[in-house]
């Protein structure tokens, strides 16, 4: 399953029907208005919520044991990180042998040309 397929609600029925015409009727709307579309490779994400640093030096609230936790959650964030980029690695060099995206073909029938950012293992 792509995003496409994620966003536009198909992901349920994709496995059931040929959704090609659905996706070739939405990008002729699109050239008609003159718009064009991105191709996005999915890929993981890590977000990562910290807390603001106070303003100025603040050494009477300043713990060892603290400093020494945010160190090891920055390591550990730094692991999930590399993992999630050999993750994406992998993907996309399975993606090479797998059929095309049926976005992607629907956007060439109409568009005549690959989508900006296919294929994607040419950006990395």
């Amino acid at each position: 399953m792509d995003y496409c397929e994620f966003y536009m609600g198909t992901w349920a029925v994709g496995g059931r029907t040929d959704l090609s015409p659905v996706y070739r009727m939405i990008f002729a709307r699109l050239k008609t208005l003159g718009l064009d579309w991105h191709y996005a490779f999915p890929r993981l994400q890590l977000i990562r919520f910290v807390k603001p640093e106070p303003e100025g030096p603040e050494w009477g609230d300043y713990d060892p044991s603290t400093a020494f936790e945010e160190e090891e959650n920055e390591q550990q964030h730094a692991m999930l990180e590399a993992d999630l980029e050999e993750g994406h690695r992998e993907s996309l060099e399975a993606a090479k042998d797998r059929p095309l995206p049926l976005t992607v073909t629907a956007y060439h029938d109409i568009f005549g040309r690959w989508p900006p950012g296919w294929p994607p293992w040419k950006e990395t």
